[in-house]
């Protein structure tokens, strides 16, 4: 799974929120044509935010610990209130991560390799039939210490929308885009040689019963810039050779002396890095007084950079694709120059405002490749089986301005006396 999905859930989160709660609400989505003149610290706001996430899952258990932050700037309502732009805001999103157990290599920081908590397995299929009991697996965990657990960074995103720029009149249907921009802040993103990330989404909502039931649909589409179509290593980089290749899941922990170029292909396994992504987001959301909820349903089709076809043998070049495709014609099967993969998200979150500026939140996730390895399809609402795609979190939610405009209140303007 990738590690950027609880960035994806956030997204998610405030796509679907209940307008009616300030900290809920898509970041700055001020009424259209609200008063300017009410408007604080110039139009100026944040929320802080922070979960606790465990898997349900007693064979691969993890506990991680995420916070952060998203300043906004709803410029909207400062400069245009009362226009179809009245909603457009800009706003930024920073998270921090850390794992308090778990097994997944990239929750460890480079110098973390202890030795293995518990005796690894050595089981041989053959000498059982060709089976394995599970209850032979012993589970080996590297940096098994809480001090080798490392903090964990996310990309900056950059958002720019503007929700309801238009409603469909009769309808009620409300359309609302925004483009994002990804600045490759994180270990991952560094390691894969992320240089920009661009999304743009336009999405649709229909409210019924004053807000609680709320429909939606977005259909978005990500674009990668990379400086190579796979993560590359430069041995130029000065510090710790494992810091510097940024160990993250999916690849290994190289030794100096494994560096015999100046560059060199990291992960040859795993395939090229992500070229484009396309994304389907279906959610059911709404309020009622403090409580409010959500049931998104999303859809990722992600597609990799082209594998390079050309091949040299003896001096003699050979298009490796060209001949595949002639033998699997046989059998009517061929050679796909781009891997794909297609993930999705089942996610419910309750949610309750304990004031206006508090509200603490549950989430039910599940998120797991869309097909098993036989490429039937997987079922997307639980997994309990050490694939550890099911995880349950509970969280809150503050909103900074509001907070800042209880500790500085407007003044009350003073009653003139009638004659």
């Amino acid at each position: 799974m990738s590690r950027h999905l609880p960035f994806l859930f956030l997204l998610a989160l405030v796509a679907v929120a209940r307008p009616a709660a300030a900290q809920n609400a898509p970041a700055g989505s001020g009424p259209v044509g609200a008063d300017a003149s009410a408007l604080r610290f110039y139009g100026f706001g944040a929320d802080l935010y922070s979960w606790d996430s465990n898997s349900l899952n007693r064979y691969s258990y993890s506990n991680q610990l995420s916070m952060g932050i998203t300043p906004r700037w709803s410029v909207g309502r400062l400069i245009a209130p009362k226009s179809r732009f009245g909603s457009f805001t800009i706003s930024a999103r920073f998270i921090m991560n850390r794992s308090f157990a778990g097994y997944d290599p990239s929750q460890f920081h480079a110098n973390s390799d202890q030795g293995p908590a518990v005796p690894c397995s050595d089981l041989t299929p053959s000498a059982q039939g060709g089976k394995i009991d599970p209850n032979q697996v012993q589970r080996c965990q590297t940096g098994h210490d809480q001090s080798s657990y490392r903090w964990d960074f996310s990309d900056i995103w950059l958002t720019f929308s503007n929700p309801r720029l238009i409603t469909i009149p009769v309808l009620k249907i409300n359309i609302n885009p925004n483009a994002l921009m990804i600045l490759p802040s994180s270990k991952q993103s560094q390691y894969e040689g992320l240089k920009l990330g661009l999304i743009g989404t336009i999405g649709t909502n229909r409210v019924f019963l004053e807000g609680k039931i709320v429909l939606g649909y977005s259909f978005g589409v990500r674009k990668n810039f990379h400086d190579s179509t796979r993560p590359l290593a430069d041995t130029g980089y000065s510090g710790p050779t494992a810091e510097n290749l940024q160990i993250v899941q999916g690849s290994r922990q190289f030794s100096p002396q494994d560096l015999s170029d100046n560059t060199f292909t990291l992960n040859g396994l795993g395939g090229n890095s992500q070229n484009y992504q396309l994304r389907h987001f279906f959610s059911v959301g709404g309020g009622w007084k403090a409580l409010s909820y959500s049931v998104l349903y999303i859809i990722t089709n992600a597609t990799q950079y082209d594998i390079s076809c050309e091949s040299t043998v003896n001096g003699q070049g050979h298009n490796l694709c060209d001949a595949g495709n002639a033998v699997g014609g046989y059998s009517g099967s061929g050679v796909t120059t781009a891997g794909k993969r297609d993930n999705h998200i089942f996610w419910v979150n309750l949610g309750y405002d304990v004031t206006d500026w508090l509200n603490l939140n549950l989430s039910y996730v599940n998120a797991s490749p869309m097909r098993k390895a036989d490429n039937s399809l997987r079922q997307p609402f639980i997994s309990t089986n050490y694939d550890a795609f099911t995880s349950i979190s509970v969280g809150f939610n503050i909103s900074i301005d509001t907070v800042a405009e209880k500790l500085s209140p407007l003044p009350v303007p003073k009653k003139v006396a009638s004659r």
